[in-house]
């Protein structure tokens, strides 16, 4: 039979071993992981596009069926949608549009003190109305 320092010594062994390991792995993982990122990053416009192109065909084909289905009772209402649909395509996103990289100017970051307001307009508890007064 072993002695049971020599298991823990054993067990530490065994242990230091498999975390070294566990962080060599961990590091080619988070390589890995970024290099991917990266690849999303630069193919999701492109993808981001073409979900937004069959969307847009969806929203037509749609509104044009209900309008047929309703007689174009709500012809008006199915075409302002369409309009929506148009000025979101438009609209500029982020992908297209990312934010610009920081200039190495920092804000400071730190609570400033609170400045004491004085009321311009009624407060709340004069805005709201008071409930008449029971007689009795």
């Amino acid at each position: 039979m072993t002695h049971p320092d020599n298991r823990t010594e054993r067990a530490k062994e065994i242990t230091d071993t498999a975390l070294e390991k566990a962080g060599e792995f961990a590091e080619l993982a988070g390589a890995k992981a970024a290099e991917l990122a990266e690849k999303a990053r630069e193919r999701a416009p492109e993808f981001l596009d073409r979900a937004a192109e069959l969307a847009g065909g969806a929203v037509e084909r749609a509104a044009a069926a209900v309008d047929k289905a309703t007689g174009g009772r709500f012809h008006d209402y199915l075409s302002h949608v369409g309009e929506k649909r148009e000025e979101t395509e438009t609209a500029p996103t982020a992908l297209h549009n990312p934010p610009a990289e920081p200039t190495g100017t920092t804000t400071p970051t730190t609570p400033t003190e609170a400045t004491p307001t004085t009321p311009t307009e009624a407060t709340p508890t004069e805005a709201t109305p008071k409930p008449p007064a029971e007689e009795g």
